[in-house]
């Protein structure tokens, strides 16, 4: 896990410091709504996508274009995230958007991991 800062897309708005999961297995970065709406996000004027896997029944997403910083890196990168009700995990970091940007590397027998940029 690690801490993100999200922002609108012209930056006049920013959440504190979120806990992000890292998820290879996802295929978009998803965050609860309640994070969207402090982002100024009306959430369901977004596009409506039915993400299955993480619940039982599908749960309906919308996507919106926000802006992210990963806590102490200077830089700010975009994604189209998701973002939906009642998310068990708040936020998760997935594969668009995400690993896009950055080369992650998982060392579980030594319990850590790796991030940088991946220019």
């Amino acid at each position: 896990m690690i801490q993100v800062r999200l922002f609108n897309m012209d930056r006049t708005i920013e959440t504190p410091p979120i806990l992000c999961l890292i998820d290879s297995g996802a295929d978009n970065s998803i965050f609860d709504t309640r994070i969207g709406e402090r982002l100024g996000l009306n959430v369901k004027s977004g596009q409506k996508q039915p993400f299955r896997g993480i619940a039982p029944e599908s749960i309906d997403g919308y996507f919106h274009r926000i802006k992210y910083q990963i806590v102490g890196d200077n830089n700010v990168y975009e994604m189209e995230a998701a973002f939906m009700e009642s998310l068990t995990a708040g936020a998760l970091l997935g594969q668009e958007g995400f690993f896009d940007h950055f080369t992650i590397k998982f060392e579980r027998n030594k319990n850590k991991f790796e991030i940088t940029p991946a220019r």
